[in-house]
């Protein structure tokens, strides 16, 4: 999980579950319940973790794993996983975990704050202190 939110950027988690048999359904479902309202497209980085019965082909879990990954960037970092347990047989069950992904929340709080807020040349001395009076201690 390290590597993956190490690339930095707003991340949000989506999940899916279907049936076994329709891999494309899946992936639509999935990337249609993300966490957060986000635009995945471009995005840099996912930890995929597909749970599934015994049944499962190697095809499908390499469609759903291409289907979840088709808009993110050539170079994204990708690494899944497919647990196969008998309590899935039947269903197919994604966790996905996204950074690089676009939020309108984050544009918003990004462009709120000034790169003056940020960054300061050591002119003022700003310091919690300063910029809150300490209250007094309840006895």
């Amino acid at each position: 999980m390290r590597t993956i939110l190490q690339s930095g950027g707003t991340s949000t988690v989506f999940y899916g579950e279907n049936e076994d048999h329709d891999p494309d359904r899946l992936v639509r479902d999935t990337l249609g319940n993300p966490l957060l309202e986000v635009d995945y497209r471009g995005a840099n980085g996912a930890l995929i973790h597909i749970s599934a019965g015994p049944g499962l082909p190697l095809r499908t879990a390499h469609e759903v794993v291409e289907g979840l990954t088709a808009a993110m960037r050539p170079d994204a970092n990708v690494i899944f996983g497919v647990r196969v347990d008998r309590k899935y047989s039947g269903i197919l069950r994604v966790l996905v975990i996204m950074t690089g992904v676009r939020s309108p929340l984050g544009e918003a709080v990004r462009e709120s704050v000034s790169v003056a807020d940020v960054v300061s040349d050591g002119s003022s001395r700003r310091t919690v202190e300063t910029e809150f009076h300490r209250a007094k201690p309840r006895r």
